[in-house]
């Protein structure tokens, strides 16, 4: 039941442009109704949340998702339903998304330090972009079933409570136990498309060996999803002499070879900086998947399936990492982007030996992350069943990378984040900032997917990497760059 009704901008306006689509599809016959129906179902439910103020993030990622529905549909709009009420369409549709954005820049909290966030037209569409994404993250992600939540209280509770007896909640590090080496992966040729062009690589297989704990909550479920047990990675080797290594660690809900090579510009990195590079597949993503969606049971639903993914995802990239030493690797560095740059930062305090560390829109607080992006009558829920946010903070200490020490030389990281992220709040990347005693940093006025748009980031990325190639430090030039 309703407590509170809001009629303003988040409510009429995409009621007037859901209304807009459905009265345009239903003049131009069935046809045009059928195209008219996905925007205009998305801008209804967006208008019903924009009722309610205490909905003010649901409703400004589904404004988002359906103004940018019906800005694509609205080109299709302009050949079924004529000139003008292809115009109107499209006009209204990018009204609705572009306000979703500056929306959800409202929000954005001031972080000392970094530069605040501008008030334009591209600053509000760039943030409207994570909007959409989180809209339909809203429809894809599973949450926990009715009547699953206590179980999930119990364990976070069991998990505290072993935790703090071996000693873990002190010292996470301890909680991250060396993994046997890989000698002998199974490793054959592949190849996927790309803007680029048909790219080769091999595709690389082992058996993680990675379990909880005895005795660890969740440890039988976690071991019983099999396609998970299968650890896999793409690699792309140079023929010839030894050359420099570069772990890329995906992002959230990718882990196939098109995703992780596109997003990671694998050609560049390979050919015009000469890499040989490894795409680890982190739990539950990609070939590993447990659910519908890559990436299902990460971030969300049970708490301590996400501590063991994160756990399993670094234990198997540290193996990754025994066998790549193995190939005589002059130097290795890791790269990761969201999810990634959150299991980069982790790499970084446990293990020893790497050249460099890129940290890319990390997301470096799971408890945060995981509570931040619960729907309201989820929290709610949890809240009843006596899972807080400070409980989640204390059971997520063992995964908390602002708790290691970082191993990596300071002159050897390097961090980018968004301004306008929405889905890794820009705090957390600054804490990351902070914490690695504010090493070149790349800020940019966007949000967590335009930061290949932005050309100092890219440098940063270069940089660094091309620095380690030629045995130099690099510059602070990017420090703090904006």
């Amino acid at each position: 039941m309703l407590q509170t009704i809001a009629f303003g901008r988040p409510f009429w306006l995409p009621l007037v442009t859901g209304v807009a689509w459905m009265i345009c599809g239903e003049a131009a016959g069935s046809l045009g109704l059928l195209l008219a129906l996905p925007p205009a179902f998305l801008l209804m439910v967006a208008a019903y949340f924009g009722l309610q103020p205490a909905e003010v993030k649901r409703s400004a990622g589904l404004s988002g998702l359906g103004g940018a529905v019906g800005v694509l549909f609205g080109v299709l709009s302009l050949l079924f339903f004529g000139l003008f009420e292809g115009a109107l369409l499209l006009g209204l549709s990018g009204w609705t998304f572009v306000d979703a954005g500056a929306r959800g820049a409202a929000t954005l909290e001031p972080v000392e330090g970094i530069p605040a966030p501008e008030s334009n037209l591209r600053f509000h569409t760039t943030v409207a972009l994570d909007e959409a994404l989180l809209g339909a993250m809203a429809f894809m992600i599973p949450l926990p079933k009715k009547g699953e939540v206590a179980r999930i209280g119990a364990e976070v509770d069991e998990a505290i409570e072993l935790f703090e007896a071996c000693g873990w909640l002190e010292k996470p590090e301890e909680y991250h136990r060396a993994p046997l080496p890989l000698e002998l992966p199974r490793l054959r040729s592949a190849s996927t498309r790309s803007h680029r062009g048909r790219i080769e690589f091999e595709r690389m297989s082992f058996e993680s060996e990675y379990e909880p704990a005895i005795g660890e909550p969740g440890r039988e479920r976690w071991l019983g999803y099999l396609s998970n047990l299968t650890a896999s990675a793409h690699v792309m080797r140079h023929p010839g002499e030894p050359r420099p290594w570069l772990v890329c660690i995906h992002g959230y809900q990718m882990g196939s070879a098109l995703a992780d090579l596109g997003a990671f510009d694998a050609p560049y990195l390979y050919e015009k900086l000469g890499f040989n590079l490894v795409f680890p597949t982190l739990p539950l993503h990609g070939p590993r998947k447990i659910g519908r969606l890559s990436g299902d049971g990460f971030l969300s639903g049970d708490v301590l399936d996400s501590i063991h993914a994160e756990t399993q995802g670094l234990w198997d990239i540290r193996r990754i990492l025994s066998w790549v030493r193995a190939q005589e690797a002059p130097s290795i560095g890791v790269y990761g982007l969201s999810l990634g740059g959150y299991t980069t930062s982790m790499l970084a305090g446990i293990e020893d030996g790497l050249d460099f560390a890129i940290a890319g829109i990390p997301m470096t607080n799971l408890a945060d992350t995981y509570w931040n992006h619960l729907p309201d009558l989820v929290a709610r829920e949890y809240l009843t069943c006596g899972i807080t946010r400070e409980k989640l903070d204390v059971v997520t200490r063992v995964v908390t990378p602002t708790l290691l020490t970082p191993r990596v030389p300071h002159e050897r990281r390097a961090i980018f984040g968004g301004v306008g992220d929405r889905l890794v709040p820009a705090k957390q990347v600054a804490d990351l900032e902070q914490h690695w005693g504010s090493p070149a940093t790349a800020w940019y006025q966007g949000s967590h997917i335009t930061f290949m748009r932005e050309a100092h980031v890219r440098s940063l990325i270069a940089q660094t990497a091309r620095s380690v190639i030629a045995g130099a430090e690099p510059t602070d030039e990017l420090a703090s760059a904006v």
